[in-house]
């Protein structure tokens, strides 16, 4: 899943992430498997939402995050309060009895131009009850200097929360009090081009009153 990922003084075009199915499908899922003790510190200090809970929604679809905007930083970060781009984002093979969930994402970047990244996933995980879900994903990335030709590689979390909305006809409308955040846990490769380990993130669907809303399109 998506998970947007925006890093410190890098400049992007297009980032494609998509969230995959784990090594062993029989497994259950679970919040350990994916967040190590130092990022669930991050996660924790940063108040970054969980919501837990064995009984998720179902939150197939896709959804659009048109204005995705750095609400938090745990760092001292050029992006924060920034618009960055656009995130669509497609929910597909949700399994609640192994809390699993695949998803696919794009993220155009906006506000900027001149670097590249590329993303896959190789986790994911979905809890929550009622209508509030959490998805969890760990992913490995790449990012491209276009000028310099260096690429960084490297291994983030990412978190997305939030409260499914249903029409009358109880189809979904959408997420509200929708949060994502995107926490760095590794760097293999040229960590001058992405933010250090443990440096976090924090987003949301735009700055107004419905900022908190992210409308499903699909």
């Amino acid at each position: 899943m998506k998970i947007a990922s925006y890093f410190l003084m890098v400049f992007f075009s297009v980032s494609i992430l998509a969230c995959s199915k784990s090594k062993d499908d029989d497994q259950v899922n679970s919040y350990e498997k994916l967040v190590t003790p130092a990022v669930d510190s991050v996660i924790k200090a940063m108040g970054i939402t969980v919501n837990k809970g064995v009984t998720p929604p179902n939150i197939e679809g896709t959804y659009v995050v048109s204005k995705s905007y750095v609400t938090k930083s745990n760092f001292n970060d050029a992006l924060l309060h920034i618009v960055t781009g656009i995130d669509t984002t497609t929910y597909f093979n949700q399994n609640n009895s192994k809390l699993s969930i695949d998803c696919k994402s794009r993220f155009k970047y906006t506000y900027t131009s001149g670097k590249s990244q590329i993303s896959t996933g190789n986790g994911y995980f979905i809890s929550g009850e009622g209508n509030k879900f959490t998805v969890i994903s760990s992913n490995y990335g790449e990012l491209t200097d276009n000028i310099t030709g260096k690429t960084a590689k490297y291994r983030t979390v990412g978190v997305v929360s939030g409260e499914i909305v249903k029409n009358d006809n109880g189809t979904i409308k959408g997420i509200q009090n929708y949060q994502s955040a995107t926490i760095m846990q590794e760097v293999y490769q040229e960590p001058s081009l992405v933010i250090k380990p443990n440096q976090a993130r924090m987003g949301q669907n735009g700055t107004g009153a419905t900022s908190a809303f992210v409308p499903k399109i699909d």
